[in-house]
């Protein structure tokens, strides 16, 4: 409100005392503020934008779509009457027609990077990651671009399994941005895939030198356990409470820990705490590790012939379990070679 009487002819002191009204629900002081505001001379867009919140917080999501396309009609390329159309369309299932719109302003705007990457989220929530991945492409990335875009492209090449490309994308994000978690993440992600855990652990150190993170230093214990490093994976482990302790992550790396200790029988509980949260291939090959080394075979055997039976994708325990399948079944490992 101070700020408000030393500035009586600026209309955000306004806006702001609207958007608080509207998050206490007194929506019609809140009204009387944007009122005022719309009035002066000073009024911008932001005015508009908390007038259609306003209307959104009061159930009156028809009247904020007419705003915002009405707004659009005078501010076509408008980013936020953009996204705030959309968003009210998709909870509608209606947003072809906000899809289409941003698809025939981008033509007329090529240039324009903000519009690509709202677009390219659009696509991207309607999971078409092609056409998320094609409108970006053009765009290499600098200190200029919207953070949505090195988050969207880097998810879209990893979901279409563009390794090369998403390597490139991250370690381009990194010379920009080298403490951006989403990036150091992204690029963690691919030396995982890539079995690069040394690459990983130097990643995570570095980046830990500038930052405390919990979720950073659990990755970092993973890595000393892909290496078989055991101590420097329970000084990090023990230091964490009962409920991190509890997450199917970190019960991953104590079964891989007390495998490198020779105590599979230990593992196996934590492993298939693992596999129940994540059925990928690492956690299923863990949950094997442990049941074979504990001389449980059998289990092993059938625990394997059912994740490939679930999950043929997974080449690697395909094969694994064809190796096993071969001295018993030459048919049977035949097929799941093919």
């Amino acid at each position: 409100m101070s700020w408000h009487k030393s500035a009586p002819d600026a209309a955000m002191p306004l806006v702001y005392l609207g958007s608080i009204a509207v998050a206490q629900e007194a929506f019609d002081d809140a009204k009387t503020y944007l009122d005022d505001a719309a009035k002066l001379d000073t009024a911008n867009n932001e005015v508009t934008y908390a007038q259609a919140k306003l209307l959104i917080a009061q159930e009156r999501q028809d009247e904020a779509i007419a705003m915002m396309r009405s707004f659009l009609e005078t501010h076509p390329s408008d980013i936020q009457a953009l996204s705030i159309w959309y968003a009210l369309a998709i909870e509608k299932d209606a947003a072809q027609p906000v899809v289409a719109y941003a698809e025939s302003q981008l033509k007329q705007s090529p240039d324009d990077v903000n519009l690509r990457v709202l677009l390219a989220r659009m696509y991207s929530l309607d999971g078409n990651v092609d056409k998320t991945i094609a409108l970006l492409d053009d765009v290499e990335g600098d200190d200029d671009s919207p953070m949505a875009f090195w988050n969207l492209k880097g998810q879209a090449l990893i979901a279409s399994n563009k390794v090369d490309k998403a390597n490139a994308l991250f370690d381009r994000w990194l010379s920009f941005y080298p403490q951006d978690k989403n990036a150091v993440l992204g690029k963690l992600l691919i030396l995982d895939s890539q079995k690069q855990f040394k690459q990983g652990l130097t990643l995570t150190e570095k980046t830990l030198e500038k930052r405390s993170d919990a979720q950073l230093t659990l990755l970092k214990a993973y890595f000393h356990s892909r290496l078989g490093q055991s101590q420097p994976a329970w000084d990090i482990i023990n230091e964490t409470s009962d409920d991190v302790k509890a997450l199917p992550f970190v019960r991953g790396i104590v079964a891989r820990l007390k495998l490198i200790e020779g105590k599979p029988v230990e593992a196996v509980e934590h492993a298939e705490a693992a596999y129940a949260s994540n059925q990928n291939a690492d956690n299923a090959l863990l949950v094997v590790a442990a049941l074979e080394m504990s001389d449980d075979k059998a289990r092993a055997f059938s625990f394997l012939s059912k994740h490939v039976a679930q999950h043929s994708e997974d080449i690697q325990s395909s094969m694994l379990l064809a190796e096993r399948q071969l001295p018993k079944d030459r048919n049977a490992a035949m097929a799941t070679y093919a």
